[in-house]
């Protein structure tokens, strides 16, 4: 697919368990770089919209510095729906080039275990929930999105970039 990829998991997940951090890299001993999460819409604004939304959105992307930004394979297949339904094999490709700046969280079936809980307690779609369950198991310090209800439904976790952005 082209992600970055570690094993199963994000490579994030170990260091929320009390297990020794392995994002530190050469310049970063001691601490980790934070960790975020993309909704989709995030990665169809930095790659599609060529409005001021979609500047923000890259500044922010840019600004990101040594923070591990991570996606999951719904990020993937949602962005992919867009070119595929219009033959757009340019963009396409541009999403597949894209997504290798991003690490990748594997779903496994505790994420559809964790989505099925939120989605019972908060009344989130599928897709929503997934992509919080993704970025909750992952240890990940924060979800960008532009999505109010998610999040609302994060408490806290998801951020929404777009409204906060200046």
């Amino acid at each position: 697919m082209g992600a970055r990829q570690r094993g199963a998991r994000c490579r994030c997940e170990a260091d929320r368990r009390g297990r020794p951090a392995d994002r530190a890299g050469a310049g970063g001993v001691g601490r980790a770089p934070r960790v975020i999460y993309l909704d989709s819409c995030i990665v169809i604004y930095a790659v599609e919209d060529r409005s001021d939304r979609g500047d923000r959105v890259r500044a922010r992307l840019a600004e990101a510095g040594d923070e591990v930004v991570a996606i999951s394979p719904l990020v993937v297949q949602e962005c992919l729906v867009g070119p595929l339904r219009a033959d757009d094999l340019a963009l396409h490709d541009h999403y597949m080039r894209s997504f290798e700046h991003f690490e990748l969280i594997e779903l496994e079936l505790r994420h559809f275990i964790r989505a099925a809980e939120l989605r019972a307690r908060t009344g989130v779609r599928t897709p929503d929930a997934l992509h919080l369950a993704a970025a909750q198991l992952a240890g990940c310090d924060a979800l960008w999105t532009n999505d109010r209800r998610l999040a609302a439904a994060s408490h806290g976790l998801a951020i929404d970039i777009i409204d906060t952005a200046s």
